[in-house]
């Protein structure tokens, strides 16, 4: 399952267009390409390896909509801090998803993949494995917690659950119906049984979520959303499977017995989707756990606020990780 290839780079890839030449300059440097096999997926794998073997290793996971090429940036920063990164591309996402099978994916299967991914990465480098994530990708990383990805502390920016048919709601543009006693599960009842008969029956996705506010303010002037809405890596349709899974896939753990410990981040310039969802969800979640209040919209490109995000995650893997003395023994 964990055989690996060196991919051939693409000339020019299409993240190009979100960076500075500096910055595409040093992750060309460091960037390496593989394929994983997960599943029926041939997972598109980005790795900046550390020349330590035992370093620390940071598995970034994408949520809807994203893959590894936006999430540059937070890859070199968590290199420089002595990480070793690995982001795959999910299926249906990226260089994953391409052809027919863009937009046409579950929260379990991707969840399935970056368990994947983490024993790939467990096989591969002796250092502690730690996980990070973001908006959906968060309540998919609980899900792969839940499945058995073995890692020593996770942080996410937000945090969403799927064991709510409301969660649907509440992150897209829908979100004020979720208020209204038994929509969301009768929803529920009525797409489950359509995505069984008709699953790759295709549905428009950018109207579904308010894409626009993807990005704090402070990017606004950057450009980075009409960038992101012609890039060929990101689905503008999804499947009606997808949909189904994400209104209801809960994860095999519920959050209330959770045992990793895992770090919070909350958004609260939030617009896409409401911070208050992140919080209700936090509170729900059991083990060792800690909140954080960051002053940002939903994500950022902004240097500052990758430095704060690289800074608290760091932090919290390095107190609940194992010491570099131990590393080799994980």
């Amino acid at each position: 399952m964990y055989a690996t290839a060196t991919m051939q780079p693409i000339e020019k890839p299409y993240w190009h267009h979100y960076y500075d030449s500096a910055t595409i300059a040093r992750a060309e440097g460091l960037m390496q390409e593989h394929t994983l096999r997960s599943g029926d997926d041939d997972l598109y794998v980005n790795v900046y390896q550390r020349p330590e073997r035992d370093a620390p290793v940071f598995v970034g996971n994408h949520g809807g909509g994203g893959y590894s090429g936006i999430f540059i940036p937070l890859a070199l920063a968590f290199y420089e801090r002595g990480y070793t990164v690995v982001i795959a591309d999910m299926q249906g996402h990226g260089r994953t998803g391409v052809g027919p099978t863009k937009g046409d994916f579950t929260i379990d299967g991707m969840a399935r993949n970056i368990v994947d991914v983490v024993a790939w990465a467990r096989q591969r480098y002796s250092g502690p494995v730690f996980m990070g994530s973001g908006s959906i990708g968060s309540g998919i990383t609980y899900n792969a917690v839940a499945m058995g990805a073995a890692v020593h502390a996770v942080a996410t920016a937000q945090l969403y659950a799927f064991d709510d048919p409301r969660t649907a709601l509440l992150v897209s543009k829908f979100a004020p119906l979720a208020n209204m006693a038994g929509l969301a599960w009768g929803i529920k009842r009525i797409t489950r049984p359509l995505a069984r008969r008709f699953p790759r029956l295709r549905l428009p996705y950018l109207p579904m979520a308010h894409w626009d506010a993807m990005f704090d303010e402070r990017d606004q002037g950057r450009g980075f959303v009409p960038i992101w809405k012609r890039d060929p890596y990101t689905p503008r349709s999804i499947t009606l499977r997808a949909l189904a899974s994400m209104q209801y896939s809960p994860p095999r753990i519920p959050l209330a017995q959770n045992q990793t410990p895992w770090l919070v981040i909350n958004t609260m310039r939030d617009k896409m989707v409401p911070p208050h969802v992140t919080e209700e969800t936090y509170q729900r979640l059991g083990g060792p756990r800690q909140y954080v209040e960051m002053d940002w919209g939903h994500f950022s490109h902004q240097p500052a606020f990758t430095e704060q995000f690289v800074s608290l995650t760091d932090a919290w893997f390095k107190l609940h990780g194992p010491s570099r003395e131990r590393a080799g023994n994980t």
